[in-house]
C-alpha cells in the first residue's frame, strides 16, 4: 500500500513540475528492489564450491571464447574473448606458470586464424587481435617466437604469408638488431617538447647514474635538439656540439624551434662545464654498447630500408641478462611502453588489442615517473578503443606504491593468482566457503595462505570480477616443436629468416649508416667554421655606436 502512494505521489510531483520530489521518492524503492534482487540472486546460488564453480564458468562463456584452464571436476572453463581480452593482472612466483598461460591465452586466435587458411586459402586472412609483448626477462618472448615459427613451418602458403605480414620484431643481439628512431616524432598530437620531456624522464629515472637538476635541464634539451633535427643519439655528435662553438652555431642554423636555439646560444653561459661534461659521460655510457649504438640509425636512412615499422603483432626482447646493463634495458622497454600507450587513444577499436607488459614491478616501482601515471592513465581509459592491458608480476603487493597498485587493481577485469603469499590475500575475499566447515575465519585464511604459498605449476586462481575464484589448471602448453618433430635451434633459424628479418638487419649494416651518417654530419662540419667566416652575418646596426663599430671592424679585416 505504501509503495502504491508513494508511485502515486511521484507522478504527481512530475506533472507540477517537480521531479526532483519524484526522485527522492523513488530512490529507496529502487535500493530496496536492488538489495531483494542481490539477495535472491544468493539465495538461489548453488550452495557446494563444485555447484558455484561451475555456475560462474557458464556464466563467463560466450562468443569466441578463449580457453583458460580446466577446473578441479576436469570441466574446461572457456571466456568469451571480449572479456578474456580485457585488461588483467597474472600474479605468482617465478616459475609458477604465469609465462605459459600467456603463450596458450595470447596464440589460441592466432592459431584459429592459421587453422582455418588451411581449410581455406582463399577466405579473407586477418589475424582478428593485435598483440604487443614487452618482456624484459625474455623466456615469454622466447618461447612466443618458437611458437610462432612452429606454426608457420604447420602453415600453408597463405598462412605463411599473413604471419610474415604481421608479426613485427623489436631485439638486439651482435648479429642483428631492430633499427629505431626514438627521436623522430611521428605522432600528431603530441609536440616535439613533450616527447623530448617523456624520453628525457625515462632516461634519467631508469639510469644507474645520478642526474642533477642541471643536467636534467640539459638532458631534456639536447633530446628536443635531436627531435626537431631527426636525429640519432650519436656521442660523437654530441661531444663536438657540446665543445665546437662554430660547429654548434652551423647546427643551431638548421633548428626551427626559437627555445631550442635559444638555450643552446647561450650554452656557454648557462651550462658548467663540468655538467656538459658528466651530461656526455652518460651519453657515452649510454651508447657505448655496440648492439645499442647500431640501433640508433639515422631516421632518413630508416625511411630508405624498406623494414617493418607497425604490424598486428609486435614481440619486443628487452631482457639483457649477462649482455647488457640491465637499467639500458629497462629504458627501452618504458620508451617502447610509453610510445604504444600514447598512440593507443587513436587507433580502430574494431579489433581488439592486448597490450602484454612482463615483469611490471619493475616498471610502476617508481610512482612519480611519467611512463608509470601513463600507464595507469591507459588503465583507465583504453577500454573506450577496445584495448586491454596485462600485466606479470611477482611480489606486486609488497613492491608496487600502494596507490600504483589500487590503480591497476581497480581497473583490471580479471588476475590470476599462481604460487603466491603475499599476493593472495588479493584473492581471499573472493573465495567459495566449504558449508560445513567449522574452522574459525582466521583458521581458514592460514590454511589457504598456506596452500596458495604452495601450489603446483600450472595451478592457479582465477577471479573475473563478479565472479568467486575459481581454482584451475592451466592449459597444457606442450614444447613447440614436438609435433613437429623440429628442434629449438631449427625453429629459431626459421623464425629468424622468415619472421624477424622483415624488421631487423645485420648489426654490421646498421653500424655503416651510423657511421656514414657521423661522417656527413659530424666530420664534414670540421669545413663548416670557415665557410661560417666568410658567410658570418654583421650585427644590426640600431644606433651610432652600432655604426662606429661596424667602420672599426672592416678597417681590421
Amino acid at each position: 500500500m505504501v509503495g502504491i502512494l508513494k508511485s502515486l505521489v511521484a507522478s504527481a510531483a512530475v506533472a507540477v513540475g517537480r521531479p526532483d520530489v519524484a526522485l527522492r521518492l523513488g530512490k529507496s524503492t529502487s535500493y530496496a528492489r536492488a538489495l531483494a534482487n542481490e539477495h535472491a540472486g544468493m539465495i538461489g546460488e548453488p550452495p557446494t564450491p563444485a555447484a558455484i564453480y561451475a555456475a560462474a564458468a557458464r556464466r563467463m562463456d560466450g562468443p569466441q571464447p578463449m580457453t583458460f584452464g580446466t577446473l578441479p571436476s576436469g570441466e574446461p572453463v572457456r571466456v568469451r574473448r571480449d572479456l578474456g581480452l580485457m585488461s588483467a593482472l597474472i600474479l605468482g612466483a617465478t616459475g609458477a606458470g604465469k609465462s605459459r598461460l600467456l603463450i596458450a591465452l595470447l596464440l589460441e586466435p592466432l592459431r584459429q586464424v592459421i587453422d582455418d587458411l588451411r581449410l581455406d586459402a582463399h577466405r579473407h586472412a586477418d589475424v582478428g587481435v593485435e598483440l604487443e609483448l614487452i618482456d624484459p626477462k625474455f623466456e615469454t618472448y622466447d618461447l612466443f617466437r618458437k611458437y610462432v615459427a612452429a606454426m608457420w613451418l604447420r602453415a600453408n602458403d597463405a598462412g605463411r604469408e599473413l604471419l610474415e605480414r604481421s608479426v613485427r620484431v623489436i631485439d638486439w643481439s651482435h648479429e642483428r638488431v631492430t633499427p629505431l628512431t626514438p627521436f623522430d616524432n611521428h605522432f600528431t598530437e603530441i609536440s616535439n617538447a613533450y616527447l623530448a620531456h617523456l624520453r628525457a624522464d625515462v632516461t634519467a629515472r631508469t639510469s644507474p647514474q645520478s642526474y642533477t637538476d642541471a643536467m636534467r635541464q640539459l638532458l631534456y634539451m639536447f633530446d628536443w635538439l635531436l627531435i626537431e633535427l631527426r636525429y640519432p643519439l650519436s656521442y660523437r655528435f654530441a661531444v663536438r656540439f657540446m665543445h665546437d662553438t662554430d660547429f654548434r652555431k652551423g647546427v643551431l642554423a638548421r633548428v626551427p624551434e626559437p627555445e631550442v636555439r635559444y638555450y643552446f646560444e647561450n650554452f656557454d653561459l648557462t651550462v658548467p662545464r663540468q655538467t656538459r661534461d658528466g651530461f656526455l659521460r652518460r651519453v657515452q655510457y649510454g651508447t657505448s654498447f655496440p648492439e645499442l649504438r647500431a640501433s640508433y640509425i639515422p631516421p632518413e636512412a630508416m625511411d630508405e630500408l624498406g623494414l617493418m615499422k607497425e604490424a598486428p603483432i609486435t614481440l619486443v626482447n628487452t631482457a639483457c641478462t649477462t649482455t647488457l646493463p640491465q637499467a639500458l634495458g629497462y629504458e627501452r622497454a618504458a620508451w617502447r611502453a610509453t610510445d604504444v600507450l600514447c598512440a593507443a587513444p587513436r587507433r580502430n577499436p574494431r579489433r581488439p588489442k592486448s597490450f602484454v607488459l612482463e615483469e611490471a614491478v619493475r616498471f610502476l616501482e617508481d610512482a612519480n615517473a611519467d611512463h608509470v601515471e601513463t600507464l595507469l592513465t591507459a588503465l583507465r581509459t583504453l577500454r573506450s578503443v577496445n584495448m586491454g592491458i596485462v600485466l606479470t608480476a611477482q611480489d606486486f603487493s609488497n613492491a608496487v606504491p600502494a596507490n600504483a597498485a589500487r590503480t591497476v587493481l581497480l581497473n583490471t577485469t580479471w588476475i590470476g593468482g599462481f604460487r603466491a603469499r603475499e599476493d593472495a590475500q588479493i584473492f581471499w575475499p573472493h573465495v567459495a566457503a566449504i558449508p560445513d566447515d567449522r574452522r574459525t575465519e582466521s583458521a581458514k585464511r592460514d590454511a589457504y595462505l598456506r596452500e596458495m604459498a604452495g601450489l603446483a605449476r600450472q595451478r592457479y586462481l582465477l577471479l573475473v570480477k563478479g565472479n568467486p575464484a575459481l581454482p584451475l589448471r592451466a592449459p597444457d602448453v606442450p614444447r613447440p616443436g614436438e609435433a613437429l618433430g623440429v628442434s629449438e635451434d631449427e625453429l629459431l633459424e626459421v623464425f629468424n629468416r622468415e619472421i624477424a628479418a622483415k624488421s631487423m638487419l645485420p648489426t654490421a649494416t646498421a653500424m655503416r649508416l651510423t657511421a656514414e651518417w657521423e661522417a656527413k654530419v659530424v666530420e664534414q662540419g670540421e669545413l663548416r667554421p670557415s665557410e661560417a667566416k666568410s658567410v658570418r652575418r654583421k650585427p644590426p646596426i640600431t644606433n651610432l655606436a652600432d655604426l662606429k663599430r661596424f667602420f672599426t671592424t672592416s678597417e681590421e679585416e
